[in-house]
């Protein structure tokens, strides 16, 4: 089953030392990926450092980020570069550069992806 879409998921660090949105990033896309979809994810982690046995999910180290925000110029440039070649972008966390970034480069093809303290998930 082969869906077209082609998604780029977006956070800080795949991590493990982070905790569980690393693990939970990865899973939900090997998931999404035998629905059909192509996901790609995208890091602050520096170049080579986080990689993943299922090799159908391509990871882009564009790092280390810089500051509080992690302003990151690999992450901007490959963004802007990379911008059309995906249908949807999520971004895992709020208050990062790539929050900006999505706002000013991706338009209405994004979706931020955070946790309250309720524990429901939103979708922006």
């Amino acid at each position: 089953m082969k869906n077209n879409l082609k998604i780029l998921r977006i956070i800080q660090t795949l991590d493990p030392k982070w905790g569980g949105p690393a693990h939970a990033i990865i899973d939900s896309s090997i998931m999404l990926q035998k629905k059909g979809f192509d996901v790609d994810i995208l890091t602050y982690d520096k170049k080579n450092k986080i990689n993943i046995k299922d090799k159908k999910i391509k990871i882009f180290n564009k790092g280390p980020g810089m500051g509080n925000y992690n302003f990151s110029w690999n992450l901007f440039f490959w963004l802007f570069k990379n911008k059309n070649k995906y249908d949807i972008y999520i971004i895992h966390g709020i208050w990062q550069f790539s929050t900006l970034l999505a706002r000013i480069l991706l338009k209405d093809k994004y979706y931020v992806f955070f946790l309250i303290l309720n524990n429901q998930y939103f979708y922006y």
